[in-house]
């Protein structure tokens, strides 16, 4: 059973209570120096220090409770407690007793002293939420000028010592303490305690160190004469780097200036003090603070996906395509100049990279099916359309599903090719990166369109135009590596695939036959033979390489 440290102190407290008449001593050490199941109380001799021990005993006793782990300062008391009772490390024959963790504390068995050991990494290991951040640099300070302020009160009587809160100057008297303890630089404390210069291989060198009154070591620059600068900023205090007190600085100022970033974090830094390599000094913090890796989390990897077979495998060009939108573009109609929104409407063949851009007038679905009909009258009815979930996209895929399913009980439109139905398949929501085949040339054509276009008021027929020569400049991308030798191939483009094709709906499938001379229309399907051989030889095998993403990693599962 588990209880609450609450309720374990009021059973002990009042079980003693009830019994007081019988175990005063005992009564007083559960009540008052007694914690959970760990008592820890003094005794002026040691005969009542062997009478608590029994009457603890007994106390526990009634309560069905089995005192265990004793040990005690005083071997006569020892003496009276059964060995079995006894803590298992101490044995009352040895020479000197070992230490014991008790209640935070650490107690020295032997002497009978109580010590508290500060450890300094642990200041930097403890991460807490960003509502209860403490600033260990300021606690340090503060604990170390009250533990001076102890000493010294010690060395005067009653009637001197000084009492209240801390005075400003033993708060910086403790943090040259502390900044002393942190300027590890032997060599060159040496050389400058001695009045010479620092060696020249000492990377201090460049900052021209000196040593202040309180013997710290300083940075002389170059802006000594600057009065509109405090002495602090003018000769800035050198830090080492990886230094414990170094990195509690840091942290200090990155959590003052509200996790600004490198930049502010430095600049809290400069007006105080140099810190060797303090901008990387700076990122290791970053990287382990709490509020700084929930504020900008790395998103999780999975390894690349194999190629889909629409990306893979020859086919006509534009026979799958992908979509997407752009813009607004701004336009001007009439006399009166009255400024328009048009927008951007590419089409991407998933296969040879070919585009085609297509001016729409707005982003509902009647504009969108107007720009996809000006571009299957041209290229050729898709057999598959990709896209985002955009409103107009799914709204246009199910007025066409409607338009050919109403047609479908026509023998002549059944066997027609021109009126097959087309596969449109959607990008799941809220997933750009699924459509990273059209995404950046949509890139592409918004930087070629702005090269085109100059500053100024355009008309449709003008932004129209600018469309048209944006294409034709993508399509004249090269898709292979451009060799400099004159000897070599041109790199294939997208233009070649486009300009070896008959056009319209009805364009022939790619005949892959031996050639024979003797027919002549043949001499047409042979240059696009010849490209379709280089596509698979030079630009299909450079995909086959992951480029990132290359590891696998363990999936996210539901909880």
């Amino acid at each position: 059973m588990h209880c609450s440290p609450f309720l374990a102190q009021y059973v002990t407290q009042r079980h003693a209570k009830l019994h007081v008449t019988e175990f005063p001593l005992a009564t007083e050490t559960v009540t008052a120096s007694t914690y959970m199941d760990d008592s820890l109380d003094s005794m002026e001799t040691d005969s009542k220090a062997v009478n608590l021990s029994h009457e603890l005993m007994e106390l526990w006793n009634l309560a069905g409770m089995h005192p265990r782990k004793w040990v005690s300062s005083s071997l006569i008391v020892m003496e009276n407690i059964p060995i079995e009772d006894r803590l298992k490390e101490v044995n009352i024959c040895m020479s000197k007793l070992p230490q014991l963790k008790t209640l935070g504390l650490i107690w020295e068995i032997f002497s009978d002293l109580h010590k508290v050991t500060l450890q300094k990494d642990n200041l930097l290991q403890r991460e807490v939420s960003s509502e209860k951040q403490l600033d260990y640099w300021k606690r340090l300070c503060r604990v170390l000028a009250w533990t001076c302020s102890f000493l010294n009160n010690v060395r005067l009587t009653s009637s001197k010592r000084p009492f209240g809160e801390l005075e400003v100057q033993e708060l910086q008297d403790a943090e040259t303490l502390v900044l002393l303890d942190c300027q590890k630089f032997p060599d060159e404390y040496a050389a400058l305690s001695k009045g010479r210069s620092v060696s020249t291989k000492s990377k201090l060198l460049s900052l021209k160190p000196f040593l202040d009154e309180n013997g710290l070591i300083r940075s002389s620059e170059r802006l000594q004469f600057s009065d509109v600068m405090p002495y602090e900023a003018r000769c800035p205090i050198i830090l080492p780097r990886r230094h414990w007190t170094t990195k509690l600085i840091v942290k200090h100022h990155h959590q003052k200036n509200c996790h600004l970033g490198t930049n502010g974090t430095l600049a809290a830094l400069s007006s105080r003090s140099w810190i060797i390599s303090a901008r990387e000094e700076i990122h290791e913090w970053e990287r382990q603070c709490a509020w700084c890796k929930r504020r900008k989390p790395k998103p999780s990897t999975q390894i690349m996906a194999n190629l889909p077979k629409v990306l893979a495998r020859s086919s006509k060009a534009f026979e799958q395509v992908a979509v997407d939108f752009a813009g607004p573009f701004i336009t001007i109609q009439g006399r009166g100049k009255r400024r328009t929104k048009r927008y951007l409407c590419l089409f991407t063949c998933l296969t040879t990279k070919a585009v085609h851009l297509e001016i729409a007038l707005g982003l509902d679905a009647d504009s969108f099916l107007n720009a996809f009909f000006r571009m299957t009258s041209r290229r050729g009815i898709p057999k598959e359309v990709l896209s985002d979930n955009g409103t107009n996209f799914v709204k246009a895929s199910k007025e066409l599903k409607e338009l050919v399913q109403s047609n479908l009980d026509s023998d002549k439109v059944k066997g027609s090719l021109a009126n097959k139905g087309i596969i449109w398949r959607f990008n799941p929501p809220s997933a750009p990166h699924f459509g990273g085949v059209y995404e950046s040339l949509i890139k592409s054509a918004k930087r070629a369109i702005c090269g085109i276009l100059a500053k100024g008021d355009l008309s449709d027929e003008e932004l129209m135009t600018a469309f048209i020569g944006a294409e034709e400049l993508l399509n004249s991308r090269p898709l292979t590596y451009q060799s400099s030798h004159p000897d070599d191939n041109i790199p294939l483009t997208p233009s070649h695939f486009l300009h070896g094709m008959l056009g319209g709906s009805l364009a022939p499938d790619i005949d892959c036959s031996p050639y024979n001379p003797k027919k002549r229309w043949r001499r047409i399907q042979e240059p696009l033979r010849h490209f379709w051989r280089r596509w698979m030889r030079e630009w299909l095998p450079t995909l086959n390489q992951r480029r990132k993403w290359c590891e696998s990693s363990r999936d996210y599962q539901e909880s």
